[in-house]
């Protein structure tokens, strides 16, 4: 084999390894386990979540303006409580849990559809 290419096989290993460098720095570490408790506490700040979206996007009115700010603000809370009953959906706890996801999966739909009216 000639020195260009054995060069070339070096170089190709070399892009290689530091692909794979680079991907690894990027995983994310495992999800760490929780207790039960801390379980039942997300649960509960879910089931804020969904009561906050109900209540809002079912009494679109000027007093929930004067609770939660002008009809931007409304939104964005909306908007916060939806991503956050998302995000904690890709949980395990929440995946091996088995409670009803019907009242989370609603409030996502109606949340997304408050926030895009």
């Amino acid at each position: 084999m000639d020195v260009e290419a054995q060069n070339k096989i070096d170089e190709d290993l070399e892009k290689k390894a530091q692909e794979k460098a680079i991907a690894e720095s990027q995983k994310k570490p495992p999800e760490r386990e929780i207790t039960d408790e801390q379980i039942a506490q997300n649960f509960s700040a879910m089931d804020d979540s969904v009561k906050l979206i109900n209540e809002i996007v079912a009494d679109d009115s000027k007093e929930i303006e004067n609770m939660h700010g002008d009809p931007e603000e409304v939104k964005r809370h909306v908007e916060r409580n939806t991503r956050h009953l998302e995000n904690q959906a890709k949980r395990y706890w929440y995946k091996d849990s088995d409670k009803s996801k019907t009242a989370y999966d609603n409030a996502v739909t109606v949340g997304k559809a408050y926030v895009a009216g």
